[in-house]
Parts: C-alpha cells; structure tokens; sequence
C-alpha cells in the first residue's frame, strides 16, 4: 500500500515537473517577444532545475540526506532570482529612470546579497556557522591585507570615484596629460580611449592622488584656443574679420558664446593672434581644429593676408610676366564661351579679363550663400562645385561653368548655396570692377537686359506650374517679354548707377 502511494506521489511530481517546464517555455517565449534578449534564459534554466528538483525529492523516495540536496536546490534558485532581479533592475528600472548603475557599484552591492546568502545556506540548512573564522583570524587577515595592499587601495578609490563622480561614462577627461573619453570604470581601474584609439587603463588609487580635468563638466561646452600669426603688412580688424566669416561656416562651432579673436602679441616678424571658440563635443576637436584652419589658410590667401616665415624670397620678373599673359589669353578665351559676354567685342572683353581676379576655395568651403546679398560673378577656372537650394544638392558645375550672374548685373539676393567640392580656382568679376566698365560702355545694360530676360522666360517655358505661358500667342509673349525686360533694365541702371 506504502509502495503504491509513493509511486502515485512520484508520478504527481512527474506531471508537476512537466507543467512547470511548459509554463518555462511560455515564460521565455514571452520574455524574447517583450525584451528581446536571452540574457535571462540561463537563470530561469537553473530555477526550473531547483524546482523541479525539490518536488522530485519532497517525499524522499530516494531516501537521500535532504539537508545536502537542499542546500544545493536553495543555492540554484536563490542565485538565479538575483541574477535576474540584478538584471531587471540595471537594465529596464533604470534604463527608464534615464538613469545608470556604475559597474563597480552594481558589482559590490550584488556580491554583498550573494555572500549573505550563502552564508545564510549554510547556516539554516547546514548548521555551518563561519563567523568566528572570520572573526578569530587576525593575522591571516593582516597577511592577507598587506599583500593586497596596491589592490585594496584601488578598490577603495573606485568606491571614492562612484560617490564623489568627478566623471561619468562618456566624459573626455585628462589624466596623467593624457586625453581621454572614459569608457568604463570598475573595481580596480578606470579604463579611457585616447585620441589615437588606444587604451589606457589606469589604477583607480592614481586617478584619486592626481588632478583630472572633466572637459564636459559642468557642461559639454568647451573652449578651443588655437594661434595664428599675419604680416605686419595686414591691418587687423581685416584678419579679424577675414577670421570670423570662416569660423560661421564651420560645423561643430558655437556662435553662442561669441568667438573671440584677439591680437596677443608682436612678434619678431608677425602679429600673433589668439582664436577662442566654443566646441560642443571635445571629442570632434581635432576635426574642428583641422578644418578651421584649412578654411582660414584659403580665406587669406584670397584676401591677400600673408602667413609670414622667415625665408628670403626671390621673384624672376620675366618668368612672371609671361605667366600673366598666359592666364590672360585664357580669361578672354573663356569670356568667349560665355552667353553673356560672347555678344560684347574685344576691346570691351579685353577690360572685362584685366578686371578678373582669380580665386582659391578649398574643399567643402562654401562660395556663396543662399539668401545673401551678393555682386560677384564666378567662372570656374578648375574644380567642381555643388549647387544647393535649401541644402538639396540640385547641380554640379565644373570648369568653364559659371554662377552669380544675377547678382553681379542686378543686385539680387544669391538664389543658391555653392559649395566646393575640391579645392577650386575661380575667377571673379565684382560690382565695383564691372561698374568701371559698364558706365564706360551704357550700351552693355541693354545687352545684358535682352540676354537675362531671354533666360528668364526660357526657364519659366521649363516649369511645370508654368505651362500657361507656352499657349499665349506670339503677341502676349512679346508684351511680356517687353515688360519684363524693362523692369530688369531698371534694375541694372539702379544697381550701377547709370
């Protein structure tokens, strides 16, 4: 009857154990859909191993010493909870919080609750008692103390480092004159990536004795100071100004607080400036420092500002004239090429090339901005631009092309934003330089009024929304050509004053 009874017990505990296993794959198909990580598939392993374990054991058919089995279910399924409460909490509670656990911290709290529960295991299941070993060894302790020492002391100031948080993960720091972003930091080391992508792994206890400098507390915002000398030649609210145009078109630089660019000293054989900017992410530094001044190298050259050196200098005036005459013959020849100019005669293209002034813009700098006043005209000596419209890349231009027209015979705003895609050499004509030239020669806004006029209509043909003006009859056309192109006349005449 005894035997018959066990085996009804075994078989229950049998059906038991299957219910919880289907009730485990429920609960992991459940956790994959909601969290998708398997990361909690191993602990919930481990539990479902303890539980169906004590139910297999709770009548003893085995007759085994339970207080062993026990102990051994207890510390399957106690360290399983904590490892997935640790979960729960580090990675969903305070993930929601906007909030992170620092590692070492995380590490001591959950070896605290894992060494009181297994003293606790041992003690009620197994009747083991190791406070007065721990109490009554003095010297071991001090041996043991002494040895770890150098360790104790890093652990203790990894402790320090999470309370006090001079830093936090992410943070670029300096430390040991080394410049960091700090990655992690633990119970005995703080570990930081450098500029050169190395690591450098640091013991806490020399992170506590040294200075650090947090570059992103208490804001991200940083100071950058770079410097920079001009000729004695250049005057310097010019530099000044030459200076700030480009640090406006530099990504990654705050206007606000303002750049400041002050002149520091006289130096031997150059006036010494000091550039001072403010930088949101430290970590693009070099990047910034590398395209500031690469833009402010192009920025003089164009306006003739002089990075001096001492070096003696030597001109061969021959060679030179003969280079001149070269470039010249070529800026007639591509005046040529050109709507605008191919209708005017030699004589007048001939002062039209002597006023050209040939240009350098360097990579990704920016020509001209959409939604600016301008009054230059740009032919593309060698290069490529981009041509945008409300930062949509709608052209390419390459050499012989050309931009600005609009805004050199008329005034009017700059349409479109022109950004060079390689380092380019331009040649520009500007209002004051074609003025000379058309109140010499008023016949030339007629010209030019006929032939803008003529593109204006041709591109409006072109637009869908303006279909309308393809039906009108040749004598509607003309009236609104003749309209328009008094109105454009107008312009030219206002804008230069004729």
């Amino acid at each position: 009857m005894a035997t018959k009874i066990d085996i009804n017990m075994f078989l229950i505990s049998l059906l038991i154990i299957v219910l919880i296993y289907f009730t485990f794959i429920i609960i992991n198909i459940f956790i994959k859909s909601k969290l998708k990580t398997n990361r909690l598939r191993n602990p919930l392993i481990l539990i479902l191993i303890g539980v169906s374990t004590k139910i297999f054991f709770t009548f003893n058919i085995l007759n085994v010493n339970m207080k062993v089995i026990n102990s051994i279910i207890y510390s399957l399924i106690l360290f399983s909870t904590i490892k997935i409460l640790d979960y729960m909490f580090k990675e969903i509670y305070f993930v929601k919080l906007n909030n992170k656990v620092p590692k070492l911290m995380n590490d001591i709290a959950t070896g605290i609750i894992y060494f009181v529960t297994f003293f606790m295991i041992l003690k009620i299941e197994l009747g083991i008692d190791l406070t007065p070993l721990l109490t009554t060894s003095a010297v071991l302790s001090m041996v043991i103390g002494l040895a770890l020492q150098d360790t104790l002391t890093n652990f203790i100031s990894g402790i320090v480092i999470n309370l006090e948080k001079p830093f936090k993960i992410g943070d670029w720091v300096l430390v040991n004159e080394v410049e960091g972003k700090v990655v992690e930091t633990n119970w005995r080391t703080t570990k930081i990536l450098t500029f050169d992508n190395d690591f450098l792994i640091i013991p806490n206890g020399n992170i506590v004795k040294n200075s650090i400098i947090n570059f992103y507390y208490p804001t991200t915002s940083h100071i950058l100071n770079l410097y920079l000398g001009t000729s004695y030649n250049d005057p310097p609210n010019k530099v000044k100004k030459v200076i700030l145009d480009v640090i406006k078109d530099i990504k990654g630089i705050l206007l606000v607080p303002l750049p400041q660019i002050r002149l520091i000293k006289y130096n031997d054989f150059s006036v010494d400036y000091e550039v001072r900017i403010w930088i949101s992410d430290y970590g693009n530094k070099k990047t910034i420092e590398n395209s500031l001044m690469t833009h402010i190298w192009y920025a003089f050259r164009r306006e003739g500002i002089k990075i001096p050196y001492p070096i003696r200098e030597s001109y061969i005036h021959r060679a030179q004239d003969n280079i001149k005459y070269e470039v010249e013959i070529k800026k007639h020849d591509i005046l040529k090429e050109i709507e605008f100019f191919n209708r005017m005669n030699d004589e007048i293209l001939e002062k039209i090339s002597n006023k050209l002034e040939k240009i350098v813009y360097g990579k990704n700098e920016t020509i001209v901005k959409q939604g600016n006043k301008g009054d230059s005209f740009y032919i593309i000596y060698s290069g490529e631009v981009s041509v945008l419209i409300d930062t949509e890349k709608v052209a390419e231009l390459k050499k012989g092309d050309f931009f600005g027209e609009m805004s050199l015979f008329t005034g009017k705003e700059i349409t479109a934003t022109v950004v060079a895609l390689e380092d380019v050499e331009l040649l520009k004509l500007n209002k004051e330089s074609f003025s000379e030239i058309i109140k010499e020669n008023k016949e030339l806004a007629e010209m030019l009024s006929d032939i803008i006029t003529k593109r204006e209509l041709e591109n409006e043909e072109k637009k869908i929304g303006n279909l309308k003006l393809g039906k009108k009859t040749e004598r509607e056309k003309k009236r609104i050509a003749d309209k328009k192109k008094k109105g454009i006349f107008d312009n030219i005449v206002k804008f230069f004053n004729l």
